[in-house]
């Protein structure tokens, strides 16, 4: 019964150290391949200027927005 335990935990560890292996050997080839064609996975700029700030005058906006939701959720 140990013996059947021992191999058992043998061959679990060693299914888990493949794995492992295996998994950094595939993230190694992975990272290689993204280093090479780095061009090809960029982001392109975004347009900042687009943005809308918030202003003192979209705060009583967010007010009146709160307070329907609060007013709304006490039903």
């Amino acid at each position: 019964m140990l013996e059947q335990g021992l191999i058992l935990m043998i061959s679990g560890m060693g299914t888990v150290i493949l794995f492992l292996s295996l998994m950094v050997l595939v993230m190694q080839l992975v990272g290689a391949f993204f280093k090479t064609h780095a061009a090809r996975f960029q982001e392109q700029s975004k347009d900042v200027s687009r943005i809308r700030r918030i202003s003192s005058d979209d705060s009583d906006e967010i007010a009146v927005a709160v307070a329907a939701l609060t007013a709304y959720l006490k039903k």
